[in-house]
């Protein structure tokens, strides 16, 4: 790889007065030529390999691909970085007629409050969901966001679903080593019905999870540089701005609940929590059923 630091004016100057005089014209076409441009650094070496990262790859393709062909419902889970409310500078830009003056930091303690922004990606219809909370982001939460989903919007869009396939990357609320989550995932198992799946992408993939590169940089989008003063005004943000010309929309919904980080008799609760394992590697793979809830 070759690469500098300088710009093209500067690489004219510096060879105009080392070597033959050239215009910037010549540079950029020399540069032209050999596929030399401004570029970014890219976050796509891991520092460590993830276990079992091929295998668990191949089974995610296999059961979306199962489920897709029995038409059963699969979704895309992941919560967002929190957000802050009031006058905080946000990243991003509007159209706005004079200076929009905020906080000089955006520092929580500047805030009004914090807000976890939990998703549900719909791939077979191209469509997402947001619940949005003040409180932690708890595996609570994640497992009340895609009851809400469920009762509200899935089943509707899903009518002939015998069973739910859940992709999550390995970390945050919905952690694959939170008992507490599958614990909780065990009630809403037993709550809507219906056996629940879950495949987690491996650890240092979670990029490779649907949500973060097929809803959440709209729901990006519909936060730059905006002004909120409650969750409220976050949802009709998402409503109005999180949608494309090529079909892809998001619905939102505040959550009045707010979650706290389960206490240590609910982890010792969930410490014996029971699960099947119909796919290997067992640690990112399992499924939960009603009846397991009743043992």
């Amino acid at each position: 790889m070759r690469w500098t630091h300088f710009t093209i004016a500067e690489l004219t100057r510096k060879i105009s007065e080392n070597s033959a005089k050239v215009s910037p014209t010549v540079i950029n076409r020399w540069c032209r030529e050999r596929n030399l441009k401004r570029r970014r650094q890219v976050g796509s070496v891991t520092k460590s390999p993830s276990r079992g990262r091929d295998e668990q790859f191949a089974v995610i393709d296999h059961l979306r691909e199962v489920f897709r062909r029995s038409k059963d419902a699969i979704f895309s889970v992941d919560s967002k970085q929190k957000e802050m409310l009031g006058a905080v500078p946000r990243p991003g830009e509007i159209l706005a007629d004079g200076e929009v003056s905020m906080l000089d930091h955006p520092l929580p303690s500047y805030s009004d409050g914090e807000v976890v922004t939990h998703g549900i990606y719909d791939p077979q219809n191209n469509a997402a969901h947001m619940n949005l909370s003040q409180g932690h982001d708890t595996g609570a939460f994640s497992c009340a966001s895609l009851k809400w989903f469920w009762k509200n919007i899935g089943r509707h869009a899903h009518q002939m679903a015998d069973r739910i396939l859940l992709l999550m990357d390995c970390g945050g609320s919905n952690s694959f080593r939170s008992n507490v989550f599958k614990h909780k995932l065990v009630g809403l198992s037993a709550a809507i019905g219906l056996p629940i799946q879950v495949a987690h992408y491996p650890v240092y993939c979670s990029k490779y999870n649907p949500i973060e590169r097929r809803a959440f940089p709209w729901i990006e989008r519909a936060y730059r540089g905006q002004h909120f003063e409650t969750t409220a005004q976050m949802a009709d943000a998402i409503v109005d701005l999180a949608k494309t010309a090529t079909g892809f929309q998001s619905t939102a919904h505040v959550m009045k609940q707010r979650f706290k980080p389960a206490t240590r008799k609910a982890r010792k609760a969930a410490a014996g929590v029971k699960l099947q394992h119909p796919e290997s590697p067992q640690e990112y793979n399992y499924r939960v059923t009603p009846e397991i809830a009743q043992l």
